[in-house]
């Protein structure tokens, strides 16, 4: 829920295990970054970071967005745009991109520095920033896409049971697949 007002109310609105884990692992971190909403001033060095986090996913096996089509989505009105930048440095360290749908806002794709995952948590101070973006907003809901549940669950998700369906007009390569 968004019903908070102020960082102290969204912490107050998560369990305490999670709590402690927010105070721990991304509050120190939080406010360490610029954070700019808009499109990316450096459009390549931003599809760069979306391009090395989708190389690594294995968990949900999706294509990669071409470049044109991240640009447009970052250009967008009906999408938000987070860039995290540590002070000084010349490149930034994270994008967001979200959806702004009317009540809900969802976060759909991140880019980031692995490099910064041990050192800045940069990956949980995008998500928590994301979160604080959508309630200035004035978004009613989060939606937090798929994966990294655990780390999501930190920072107040609530998992939801999701299925899908395929409907197959070629049963060749589904036969291949099968197999292997």
């Amino acid at each position: 829920g968004l019903d908070w007002q102020n960082r102290d109310g969204y912490l107050a609105s998560l369990k305490s295990r999670y709590r402690y884990d927010l105070r721990r692992e991304v509050l120190p971190w939080a406010d360490a970054f610029e954070v700019t909403a808009g499109p990316p001033a450096d459009m390549d060095q931003a599809y760069a970071l979306y391009q090395r986090v989708h190389a690594r996913g294995r968990r949900m096996n999706v294509f990669a967005l071409p470049r044109n089509v991240f640009a447009a989505m970052a250009n967008s009105p009906r999408f938000d745009v987070l860039t995290f930048t540590l002070p000084g440095a010349d490149a930034p360290s994270a994008v967001m991109l979200s959806h702004r749908g009317g009540e809900q806002y969802t976060a759909l794709l991140v880019g980031f520095d692995e490099d910064l995952v041990a050192t800045h948590a940069v990956y949980k101070v995008a998500l928590f920033r994301t979160v604080e973006r959508a309630r200035e907003l004035g978004a009613e809901r989060v939606n937090m896409a798929y994966t990294a549940e655990l780390v999501k669950k930190k920072i107040g998700a609530r998992p939801q049971k999701t299925a899908a369906f395929v409907m197959l007009d070629d049963l060749f390569g589904a036969g291949v697949l099968q197999n292997l």
